[in-house]
């Protein structure tokens, strides 16, 4: 009797609570893609200072990690990996961000070296915002990364 309508009334409360969230929940950022190669970014909270970026996971022999895409090149992408380390094996050291790409509350660190991989070793196309400095930082190592690409092609012909 009693026992069987709090509990009623207790995981009533508790659907309520659910169904609030849900509609009050913010919409993650996603991009989409149009036939004539524009990408469509919607849902990004862009401050003043904030600069929309593309991210993609990079299947890598760990399972993959967040990239940000930085450049394409015939059919690669030049990114930059993201991660929550601050060092990269012993010494060396990350790139500190000034805030998370994701939205999350970690801090988030760049690899200083970029990644040149074929378009198909990227997958989960999302949308993250970084500051302007750290799209600059971004973009001198997919920069490198890429010079050293092209340095290694034309060695080949």
């Amino acid at each position: 009797g009693i026992k069987r309508r709090k509990l009623q009334s207790k995981k009533k409360k508790q659907n309520e609570v659910l169904t609030m969230a849900r509609k009050n929940k913010n919409k993650k950022p996603t991009a989409s893609k149009k036939q004539s190669g524009v990408t469509i970014i919607r849902n990004v909270p862009v401050d003043d200072n904030g600069v929309p970026v593309q991210i993609k996971t990079h299947k890598d022999s760990k399972g993959g990690h967040p990239h940000i895409i930085v450049d394409s090149i015939d059919d690669c992408h030049v990114s930059v990996g993201v991660t929550h380390d601050n060092k990269k094996g012993k010494n060396a050291t990350n790139y500190a961000m000034d805030k998370n790409i994701l939205g999350g509350k970690k801090r988030s660190y760049m690899h200083r070296q970029g990644t040149v991989d074929k378009k198909q070793m990227y997958y989960g196309d999302r949308v993250g915002v970084v500051s302007q400095c750290d799209y600059n930082k971004a973009k001198g190592y997919g920069e490198k990364a890429k010079q050293k690409y092209i340095d290694k092609k034309n060695k080949k012909k």
